[in-house]
Protein backbone atom coordinates (compact mmCIF):
# COMPACT_ATOMS: atom_id res chain seq x y z
CA UNK A 1 0.00 0.00 0.00
CA UNK A 2 1.12 3.31 -1.01
CA UNK A 3 0.98 6.71 -0.07
CA UNK A 4 1.47 9.78 -1.91
CA UNK A 5 3.22 12.35 -0.25
CA UNK A 6 1.38 15.76 -1.15
CA UNK A 7 2.86 18.49 -3.55
CA UNK A 8 5.54 20.64 -1.65
CA UNK A 9 5.91 24.12 -3.16
CA UNK A 10 8.78 26.27 -2.15
CA UNK A 11 11.25 28.28 -3.42
CA UNK A 12 14.62 27.93 -4.49
CA UNK A 13 17.51 29.27 -3.33
CA UNK A 14 17.99 31.12 -6.72
CA UNK A 15 14.45 32.85 -5.75
CA UNK A 16 12.86 30.94 -8.59
CA UNK A 17 10.07 28.74 -7.68
CA UNK A 18 10.49 25.01 -7.33
CA UNK A 19 8.03 22.50 -7.67
CA UNK A 20 7.90 18.90 -6.43
CA UNK A 21 5.41 16.32 -7.44
CA UNK A 22 3.75 13.54 -5.80
CA UNK A 23 5.22 11.36 -8.13
CA UNK A 24 8.42 11.68 -7.08
CA UNK A 25 7.78 11.57 -2.96
CA UNK A 26 6.08 8.25 -2.87
CA UNK A 27 6.16 6.37 0.75
CA UNK A 28 5.46 2.68 0.98
CA UNK A 29 4.24 1.45 4.52
CA UNK A 30 5.81 -1.66 4.08
CA UNK A 31 9.38 -0.22 3.83
CA UNK A 32 11.12 -0.93 7.22
CA UNK A 33 13.33 1.52 8.41
CA UNK A 34 17.06 1.13 8.12
CA UNK A 35 18.55 1.12 11.75
CA UNK A 36 22.29 1.37 12.63
CA UNK A 37 23.22 -2.09 13.81
CA UNK A 38 27.06 -0.91 13.80
CA UNK A 39 28.55 -1.02 17.40
CA UNK A 40 30.19 1.87 18.59
CA UNK A 41 33.90 1.29 18.47
CA UNK A 42 34.85 2.20 22.15
CA UNK A 43 32.21 1.09 24.55
CA UNK A 44 32.04 3.41 27.03
CA UNK A 45 32.01 3.27 31.40
CA UNK A 46 32.53 5.68 34.00
CA UNK A 47 34.65 2.52 35.63
CA UNK A 48 38.32 2.18 35.33
CA UNK A 49 39.71 -1.27 34.46
CA UNK A 50 40.24 -1.94 38.24
CA UNK A 51 37.21 -0.38 39.52
CA UNK A 52 34.98 -2.57 37.61
CA UNK A 53 37.02 -5.89 38.29
CA UNK A 54 36.27 -5.16 41.93
CA UNK A 55 33.00 -4.25 41.15
CA UNK A 56 32.65 -7.86 39.90
CA UNK A 57 34.59 -9.47 42.51
CA UNK A 58 32.34 -8.15 45.16
CA UNK A 59 28.89 -8.95 43.83
CA UNK A 60 30.76 -12.33 43.13
CA UNK A 61 31.52 -12.76 46.71
CA UNK A 62 27.45 -11.55 47.54
CA UNK A 63 26.25 -13.72 45.71
CA UNK A 64 27.42 -16.74 47.15
CA UNK A 65 26.09 -16.17 50.64
CA UNK A 66 22.79 -17.47 50.12
CA UNK A 67 24.25 -20.77 48.94
CA UNK A 68 26.59 -20.78 51.64
CA UNK A 69 23.50 -20.05 53.98
CA UNK A 70 21.66 -22.42 53.52
CA UNK A 71 24.33 -25.52 52.86
CA UNK A 72 26.41 -24.96 56.01
CA UNK A 73 23.90 -24.83 58.02
CA UNK A 74 23.56 -28.76 57.46
CA UNK A 75 25.75 -30.21 59.90
CA UNK A 76 25.21 -28.19 62.55
CA UNK A 77 21.76 -29.52 62.71
CA UNK A 78 22.18 -32.41 65.70
CA UNK A 79 24.09 -29.79 67.87
CA UNK A 80 21.32 -27.16 67.55
CA UNK A 81 18.37 -29.55 68.60
CA UNK A 82 20.61 -30.81 71.43
CA UNK A 83 21.77 -26.96 72.33
CA UNK A 84 18.18 -25.57 71.85
CA UNK A 85 17.04 -28.73 73.35
CA UNK A 86 14.26 -29.07 70.40
CA UNK A 87 14.01 -31.95 68.20
CA UNK A 88 15.36 -32.36 64.84
CA UNK A 89 12.21 -32.10 63.15
CA UNK A 90 12.03 -28.46 64.41
CA UNK A 91 15.23 -27.39 63.22
CA UNK A 92 14.32 -28.62 60.36
CA UNK A 93 11.17 -26.69 59.97
CA UNK A 94 13.52 -24.01 60.27
CA UNK A 95 15.57 -24.98 56.53
CA UNK A 96 11.98 -25.45 55.13
CA UNK A 97 11.31 -21.63 56.35
CA UNK A 98 14.16 -20.56 54.97
CA UNK A 99 14.01 -22.30 51.23
CA UNK A 100 9.65 -20.42 51.14
CA UNK A 101 11.09 -17.52 52.26
CA UNK A 102 14.10 -17.41 49.25
CA UNK A 103 11.51 -18.62 47.21
CA UNK A 104 8.99 -15.91 47.92
CA UNK A 105 11.29 -12.81 48.75
CA UNK A 106 13.04 -12.24 45.40
CA UNK A 107 9.85 -11.61 43.71
CA UNK A 108 9.11 -8.66 46.06
CA UNK A 109 12.69 -7.73 46.49
CA UNK A 110 12.65 -7.29 42.92
CA UNK A 111 9.70 -5.14 42.01
CA UNK A 112 11.24 -2.76 45.20
CA UNK A 113 14.53 -2.87 43.32
CA UNK A 114 12.45 -2.08 39.88
CA UNK A 115 10.90 1.30 42.05
CA UNK A 116 13.97 2.55 44.08
CA UNK A 117 16.98 1.47 42.17
CA UNK A 118 18.86 -1.92 42.40
CA UNK A 119 21.77 -0.21 44.35
CA UNK A 120 19.85 0.91 47.24
CA UNK A 121 18.21 -3.03 47.49
CA UNK A 122 21.25 -4.72 47.58
CA UNK A 123 22.71 -2.17 49.93
CA UNK A 124 19.76 -3.05 52.32
CA UNK A 125 19.10 -6.60 51.61
CA UNK A 126 23.16 -6.95 52.64
CA UNK A 127 22.72 -5.15 56.04
CA UNK A 128 19.64 -7.24 56.81
CA UNK A 129 21.75 -9.99 55.81
CA UNK A 130 24.30 -9.15 57.96
CA UNK A 131 21.95 -8.55 60.68
CA UNK A 132 20.47 -11.74 60.83
CA UNK A 133 23.80 -13.05 61.14
CA UNK A 134 24.94 -11.29 64.02
CA UNK A 135 21.32 -12.20 65.33
CA UNK A 136 21.98 -15.73 64.84
CA UNK A 137 25.15 -15.91 66.67
CA UNK A 138 23.36 -14.60 69.99
CA UNK A 139 20.22 -16.23 69.97
CA UNK A 140 19.52 -18.57 72.31
CA UNK A 141 15.73 -20.28 71.92
CA UNK A 142 14.16 -21.97 68.85
CA UNK A 143 11.85 -19.11 67.69
CA UNK A 144 14.28 -16.63 67.44
CA UNK A 145 16.58 -19.60 65.50
CA UNK A 146 13.52 -20.01 63.15
CA UNK A 147 12.49 -16.12 62.83
CA UNK A 148 16.22 -14.63 62.01
CA UNK A 149 16.59 -17.90 59.68
CA UNK A 150 13.86 -16.40 57.63
CA UNK A 151 15.51 -12.56 57.62
CA UNK A 152 18.48 -13.92 56.71
CA UNK A 153 16.75 -15.43 53.63
CA UNK A 154 15.06 -12.24 52.80
CA UNK A 155 18.94 -10.31 53.04
CA UNK A 156 20.50 -13.13 50.86
CA UNK A 157 17.59 -13.26 48.18
CA UNK A 158 18.37 -9.37 47.12
CA UNK A 159 21.43 -10.00 45.48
Amino acid sequence: MEVAAAEIEGSREDGSAGHISSKNLRLSLLDEPQLNTQAPSIPYSTFAKAEKRLICFLIAFAAMFSPLSSFIYYPAITSLSKDLHVSIELINLTITSYMIVSGIAPAVIGDLADITGRRWIYILTLLIYCAADVGLALQRSWPALLVLRMVQSVGSSGK
